[in-house]
């Protein structure tokens, strides 16, 4: 892998982990709870089920952008002490499919 690889891989990640802040930034603050609607008793019984769903969901959503933003910082970490990393036996063979995995997974999960 090439410096000008590595550069792109970790602007790639850093400019995903800034969306990703950022959609949980937006999710938390739109998670601030509205005033109740007045109504009878069982329409608030209804009213507070759906409310407890969405709530449950959103925090499903929120649970699964943590553990992305958790691993592009480790990736970015990993990265950190960039010296020209080699794969398998120091072959460029090896090296070119692990970058070639590593961009399918990454493309997968994005």
């Amino acid at each position: 892998m090439s410096e000008t690889d590595y550069n792109q891989f970790r602007a790639r990640l850093e400019k995903d982990l800034k969306e990703l802040n950022s959609r949980l930034e937006n999710m938390r603050a739109d998670r601030v709870s509205e005033d109740r609607r007045e109504g009878n008793h069982i329409g608030k019984i209804e009213e507070e089920a759906a409310e407890s769903a969405d709530l449950e969901n959103l925090l499903a959503q929120e649970d699964r952008l943590m553990d992305e933003v958790s691993d592009i910082e480790a990736a970015i970490n990993k990265f950190a002490n960039y010296e020209s990393p080699k794969y398998g036996n120091d072959d460029d063979y090896a090296d070119q499919i692990a970058v070639s995995v590593f961009e399918i997974y990454y493309d997968a999960v994005n």
